[in-house]
């Protein structure tokens, strides 16, 4: 069961991803990372309690991608689950391959 959902950047997909989550899954909890919001701790929060949810997903762009990747799984829980929305996807897929490999 997923009960939070971690978004990790909030700029226009982002902000996309968390209107649609919350239409569709209004019982899910989404924690929002963003570099450019101050913690409220009822939308935004810190990145270690963002990281720390079922899924998180990564909406930061290209450029500071693998900086948000390293941060997210210093505090990822084992369980949780990193969806790459890139468009990138070799990029990031040797990201993947070099930070995640034997995460399981």
């Amino acid at each position: 069961m997923i009960n939070t959902v971690g978004i990790i950047g909030y700029g226009h997909f982002g902000a996309f991803v968390h209107e649609l989550g919350q239409r569709f899954f209004p019982e899910v909890t989404f924690r929002i990372h963003s570099r450019r919001r101050d913690p409220d701790e009822q939308t935004f929060f810190d990145i270690k309690t963002a990281a720390q949810s079922d899924v998180v997903i990564l909406c930061d762009g290209i450029s500071e991608y693998e900086e948000r990747m390293r941060a997210v799984l210093e505090y990822a829980l084992p369980e949780t689950v990193l969806i790459d929305v890139a468009t990138v996807k070799k990029h990031t897929s040797e990201l993947c391959k070099q930070y995640c490999d034997g995460r399981r």
